[in-house]
């Protein structure tokens, strides 16, 4: 009887997965496959990778910590099919986060990286009608988040909802945001994309705007799952200064409230435009 590593314990598959050996061999499968699929999407992004990747996840009515209808409970161990009173309840610590670096209702925000909207979801019923705007690679993720919300509050709050193309990076350029959040998205972009990754940031960025990015904190970088990478500061500011050198750092403060990740602690950089 062969022996399936799903059902081991989630910190036994853990500790497998850090075995030098058998890191190296999924890191391998996964830039294999990632090649393959850019083979026939040569304009494809690991971002656009991951996002076709986790859609078949979802497709085949697996769950997801962040995306989708479907995710876990609590405890980490069962799957559950979020209903809407569950949904709204979602993420309320980071969006407790949020608030802390200086959101304020009347303030144009940009939620980068939005996903399903956990987050979005909040920021639309705290901001004024028309103030906020959900922003990421595919639209089936905002779809799936968007079945769980309820249809008044996006009718009262008339979001602007956008796939992040070069077209709609000029329009919320031109719309003139004055705040920026992206959290649970450094983490799934790869060493060479980060300074793309702050390229298009810094192209939404003008005047007093501000951005703040939630991250998981390392003492180097490490890819911790095959689609996964954890960043010390250093490196994060240096592919910032490689793609959008017009960016300063403002702080990059500690998030004890966020608790950890497998073990790592949560951190937020805020930057700015230079004067």
């Amino acid at each position: 009887m062969s022996i399936k590593i799903k059902k081991w314990p989630s910190r036994l598959k853990r500790k497998l997965r850090e075995l030098p050996l058998i890191e190296a061999i999924a890191n391998r499968i996964s830039d294999r496959r990632f090649r393959a699929w850019q083979a026939n999407n040569p304009d494809g992004t690991f971002g656009d990778y991951y996002a076709a990747k986790t859609i078949a996840h979802l497709e085949e009515g697996r769950s997801h910590y962040t995306l989708g209808q479907r995710g876990k409970a609590k405890d980490h161990k069962a799957e559950i099919d979020w209903t809407p009173d569950d949904f709204a309840t979602r993420a309320l610590d980071i969006w407790d986060a949020i608030l802390s670096f200086g959101l304020t209702p009347r303030m144009k925000c940009v939620d980068y990286g939005c996903g399903s909207l956990r987050l979005g979801q909040h920021a639309m019923r705290y901001l004024e009608a028309g103030k906020y705007c959900g922003m990421d690679v595919v639209d089936t993720f905002i779809n799936q988040g968007l079945e769980l919300i309820d249809p008044k509050l996006i009718a009262d709050k008339a979001p602007l909802l956008l796939t992040i193309t070069p077209e709609h990076l000029s329009q919320v350029a031109e719309w003139k945001p004055d705040f920026i959040f992206s959290s649970a998205v450094l983490q799934h972009v790869p060493p060479e994309e980060l300074p793309e990754y702050f390229r298009r940031l810094g192209s939404i960025m003008s005047g007093n705007c501000t951005a703040h990015i939630i991250y998981i904190a390392a003492s180097r970088m490490k890819r911790v799952k095959a689609l996964n990478w954890v960043y010390p500061l250093n490196q994060i500011l240096g592919a910032m200064a490689s793609g959008a050198p017009g960016l300063e750092l403002i702080e990059d403060r500690a998030m004890p409230t966020l608790g950890t990740v497998e073990g790592r602690k949560r951190r937020a950089i805020s930057i700015r435009a230079a004067a």
